[in-house]
């Protein structure tokens, strides 16, 4: 394998509860008179972090090779201390999201748009 064959890396930095949202379901809320001023969470079948998802994702992606990398957030947080002022705010996303829970909350568009039939598999499959 040459360094050409290999793929950009994903990098995941351990942010959980990352769900597969269904494209499908955006365009369905556009298209629907019923849905016009409503508010939607749009959430996969499967609750996943980022781990699980990254994960699938890889094992479903058709074109080449690719590699998960992980760094712990604690680790961030020293590094973009001496990084571009960008980083340290993403860092402070990424905590932020760690430690916030993601309830379901999808029932609603379920209902009114149907459920969702894009997993990551065949997102990764289809990209």
């Amino acid at each position: 394998m040459t360094a050409e064959d290999e793929a950009p890396l994903i990098v995941n930095a351990a942010v959980p509860k990352a769900s597969c949202v269904s494209a499908v379901l955006v365009v369905k809320a556009f298209q629907s008179e019923a849905a016009k001023n409503q508010d939607y969470w749009i959430q996969g079948l499967e609750a996943l972090d980022t781990n699980e998802a990254a994960e699938k994702f890889v094992g479903s992606y058709p074109k080449r090779k690719l590699k998960i990398q992980s760094a712990p957030l604690g680790v961030l947080k020293v590094v973009s201390y001496f990084s571009d002022p960008k980083m340290k705010y993403m860092v402070k996303i990424m905590d932020s999201v760690l430690h916030m829970p993601e309830p379901f909350k999808g029932e609603k568009a379920w209902n009114d748009l149907g459920k969702p039939t894009t997993t990551i598999e065949k997102f990764a499959a289809n990209s």
